[in-house]
């Protein structure tokens, strides 16, 4: 399925605001795909956050809002730590 097809179906399902701020943290992870935006960026630099009255600032997506501000590196660094730490709780007990 196109990014297209799958934002009209997305918006079949969603309003359309929720899908508008993922794909500008799409656009913003594209943009700076190494080190991304900063933290707590997204606000400032989404046109769909900016121009919603009441918005919070966010993309309503942790990954997507990982990648957009902490780029490859740190949604490497997050998958990682989420990967420790589900592996810590399913190994067996030791007593």
């Amino acid at each position: 399925m196109s990014p297209d097809g799958l934002t009209v179906s997305l918006e079949g399902l969603l309003t359309r605001n929720p899908v508008q701020l993922w794909q500008d943290a799409v656009q913003l992870a594209g943009q700076h795909p190494v080190r991304g935006i900063g933290p707590d960026r997204f606000a400032e630099l989404s046109t769909t956050a900016r121009q919603t009255l009441r918005s919070d600032g966010k993309p309503h997506s942790a990954p997507l809002q990982q990648a957009a501000e902490q780029g490859v590196w740190g949604s490497a660094a997050g998958a990682g730590c989420c990967t420790c730490c589900g592996a810590r709780r399913a190994a067996p007990s030791s007593s």
